[in-house]
């Protein structure tokens, strides 16, 4: 009978349509393929899109471009905030307060001496405005010793009981002979202020400054010699008194 499929045939397309069909048997789908009646509608195929859950394709090569940027940015803004508020180190003598002092005394120059408090703006202030000042910094390598130090260091705190400071930051001037404070200026001191204090100490040296002083003392041989004359007024005055008698 024409279209009347052979055995053969018929079990291949059975296998075929149970590929494609959800819940159907052997038997039934031959009868679905005979044609019959109480064929039931075949389940819906469910086809399931499967997502990649691996991220989208990355260019870390640009990635790593851009971070690249980036961090030489901030690197950049905290090289430059540094630098800013550095510490005057082309100023600095290098070594401990005596070694200053030293120094100081043997070239006849004052010596400047800046406490500095790491947590006090003005401190880093003083940095920025002040000892980067040109005409400052000139004046202090031509006429003083300067040397600067932090007050929770070892050195800062001799210095601080020493010259029992009360706050930092603190620039002094010292003479290195002695060891005397000269004056002082306490908290941020600006640039104008500072050099126009600073004049006097520009015109001598300390030991210009001990032999003027040592010349407005009176001498001892001076002393002795107007004791003597007023020891012989009083000798002579008993004689004349006892004249009148």
């Amino acid at each position: 009978m024409e279209g009347t499929l052979s055995p053969n045939n018929k079990q291949s397309i059975i296998l075929s349509f149970l590929e494609i069909a959800v819940g159907f048997d052997a038997p039934r789908g031959v009868t679905a393929l005979d044609g019959g009646d109480d064929v039931l509608a075949p389940l819906p195929v469910i086809r399931e899109r499967l997502h990649d859950v691996s991220p989208p394709f990355r260019n870390f090569e640009e990635e790593n471009k851009h971070r690249g940027v980036w961090s030489s940015t901030a690197e950049s803004s905290e090289n430059k905030l540094a630098a800013l508020y550095r510490q005057p180190i082309e100023l600095m003598h290098q070594g401990t307060f005596e070694k200053a002092k030293l120094a100081a005394a043997a070239g006849d120059k004052w010596l400047v001496e800046n406490l500095q408090s790491i947590t006090e703006f003005s401190s880093h202030m003083l940095n920025r405005d002040t000892w980067m000042n040109n005409l400052v910094a000139q004046t202090i390598k031509t006429n003083f010793i300067f040397w600067q130090v932090y007050d929770d260091t070892s050195e800062g705190k001799k210095v601080c009981n020493y010259y029992e400071i009360e706050s930092a930051p603190v620039v002094l001037v010292i003479d290195p002979i002695t060891g005397q404070k000269m004056c002082s200026w306490y908290g941020m001191v600006q640039s104008d202020r500072l050099l126009k204090d600073l004049l006097p100490f520009t015109e001598g040296g300390p030991k210009t400054h001990h032999r003027s002083m040592s010349n407005k003392r009176p001498r001892r041989s001076t002393t002795v010699k107007t004791n003597e004359e007023d020891e012989e007024l009083q000798r002579a005055l008993a004689a004349s008194m006892e004249g009148l008698q």
